[in-house]
């Protein structure tokens, strides 16, 4: 049974597949230049690394979940060493391994790199904008997501923050009323906001919450391979985690 109330689970056709198999995925940055995906033909010895491909998943779930997921640090370092290589390779005009790269090559490897990196730097400053929204939150309950560096920055924005309410008007409350981590204050992130998802393997029937008059009403809906989903992140978030779907 397919529902299209704006409150319940939408299926959406399949116009996301089409796009990946006609043109691949495009990616909008904040000046509205387009970045398409990662799969352009320019050698196997370009895109043999699937630590890319990783990249990009791990990319596209960041952007679209509201809470902050699990950082694979060694994707991310193994990432840059990458394009660290491309960019060294296409520094040295000669390549006597290869007889040399045509201009077209060099602009396209270039291009890439230039992608690679726009997506890796976009990547970590999502992350960055959650941590700082939800500082406390991500150390309470998340610091086991998190790179080291976005540790460091958490911990350091808790500390001023603290600092600067304490000077202001903390510090004339009395002591019991200084906390600012008391259940209730700390900011957390609404993991019923609605994504779209999209499965990559047979899931089966998966449990939902309805939005209706009458609270904590149940349906199912079944997660087909290669369809797209409206749905509250909820209701995908352990399957996110497991890698059987994909947000977009």
């Amino acid at each position: 049974r397919q529902t299209f109330c704006a409150t319940s689970p939408l299926r959406v056709s399949n116009l996301q597949q089409s796009s990946m198999e006609e043109g691949g995925d495009t990616f909008h940055d904040d000046s509205g230049a387009q970045f398409s995906s990662f799969d352009a033909d320019l050698g196997d010895d370009v895109y043999q690394n699937e630590d890319v491909e990783k990249l990009k998943v791990m990319w596209m779930n960041e952007k679209s979940a509201p809470e902050l997921l699990t950082a694979e640090s060694n994707v991310v370092r193994n990432v840059m060493e990458h394009v660290a290589n491309q960019e060294a390779g296409l520094a040295d005009p000669t390549r006597p391994e290869d007889g040399g790269l045509s201009l077209v090559a060099r602009t396209l490897m270039q291009l890439e790199c230039d992608r690679l990196k726009y997506a890796l730097k976009d990547y970590l400053r999502t992350r960055l904008k959650k941590i700082q929204k939800y500082p406390l939150e991500c150390l309470e309950n998340h610091q086991h997501k998190m790179l080291e560096n976005e540790t460091k920055f958490a911990k350091g924005l808790v500390e001023i923050t603290h600092s600067h309410f304490y000077s202001n008007f903390l510090g004339e409350l009395p002591p019991h009323m200084q906390r600012l981590d008391e259940p209730g204050m700390v900011r957390k992130p609404d993991l019923d906001t609605h994504v779209f998802a999209m499965a990559l393997d047979e899931i089966g029937r998966v449990h939902v919450t309805l939005d209706t008059q009458q609270a904590g009403t149940q349906d199912e809906i079944e997660l087909q391979a290669n369809h797209t989903y409206l749905l509250k992140y909820s209701v995908v978030r352990d399957l996110v985690k497991d890698g059987k779907v994909v947000l977009l």
